[in-house]
């Protein structure tokens, strides 16, 4: 699966609350990767690493070499289409200009998050993405 028109029709299939935690896990992802200079989590190692936990693994024989070799091979896929998700979802908000940026609170001492953009109200994302709250 290496179309991202696949991808995204894909998640027009989700419904709620798949969708909502999809996007919420995207987003946390997303978070992660825009650190990647510092945790080395770009969007393929994360894919990596999240991957295993989504999905049920093919049970094989592991004295079957093909087995394995088609267990790793989906493995393998599941991880890019997930990247694909992730690098998707970055591009949706580097698009609607959503980044936001924390900055310290220096009257309370504690962070809080500002919106760069006007579609963000009171730090909270304003966007087409379901809302966990319905």
């Amino acid at each position: 699966m290496d179309s991202p028109d696949l991808a995204v029709s894909i998640l027009r299939d989700l419904k709620e609350p798949h969708l909502s935690i999809l996007y919420w896990l995207l987003d946390v992802c997303v978070e992660v990767t825009k650190h990647s200079k510092v945790n080395r989590m770009s969007a393929e190692a994360l894919a990596i690493v999240i991957t295993p936990n989504l999905y049920k693994a093919p049970t094989f024989d592991p004295t079957d070499m093909q087995t394995s070799l088609d267990a790793i091979k989906k493995s393998k896929t599941y991880s890019r289409f997930w990247q694909m998700l992730i690098e998707i979802r970055m591009k949706e908000k580097k698009k609607r200009g959503l980044e936001m940026e924390v900055q310290n609170d220096t009257k309370g001492g504690h962070v809080t998050t500002e919106a760069t953009n006007p579609s963000c109200q009171g730090g909270v994302e304003v966007m087409s993405a379901p809302n966990l709250d319905h």
